[in-house]
């Protein structure tokens, strides 16, 4: 089982920084990305739609992939199988001095339940609030 967790640490007018933490049974990684209050929206927009089913798979990221713009964090949530087990797939650029295109990271969450995946959606919310130290987890 693994979880994924944002962290409002730092904020602006237009738009706040958050740090992502992610981790599987093989993989953690932690990393600061930008968003703003639409990009919150969207998330909690297609999180209540995979929910109930309007679709069957997302993806929301904080930025496009490579050097031009900041680092990006990507999830992509679809279900495995045919009995509604939930997948995540995370993408995530470090900015450790290198690179984005060469430093990033990718794998897979498992063991996520829809119920799990609809709090979180609820959770995000907070993350639109005024000031920092704000945070929302999976489980």
């Amino acid at each position: 089982m693994g979880n994924i967790e944002f962290i409002k640490i730092y904020e602006d007018e237009y738009f706040f920084e958050i740090e992502c933490k992610a981790y599987s049974d093989k993989v953690s990684v932690n990393m600061n990305t930008y968003v703003d209050n639409n990009s919150i929206d969207d998330l909690i927009d297609k999180i209540h739609q995979f929910i109930n089913l309007k679709t069957n798979e997302f993806v929301w990221e904080t930025s496009k992939n490579g050097n031009d713009t900041t680092p990006n964090f990507m999830i992509k949530i679809f279900y495995r199988d045919s009995v509604g087990h939930i997948r995540i797939e995370v993408y995530c650029e470090i900015n450790d001095g290198a690179t984005l295109d060469k430093h990033n990271c990718c794998f897979y969450i498992d063991g996520i339940e829809a119920g799990q995946l609809e709090q979180f959606g609820r959770r995000i919310l907070s993350l639109k609030n005024p000031g920092i130290g704000a945070r929302c987890n999976i489980v």
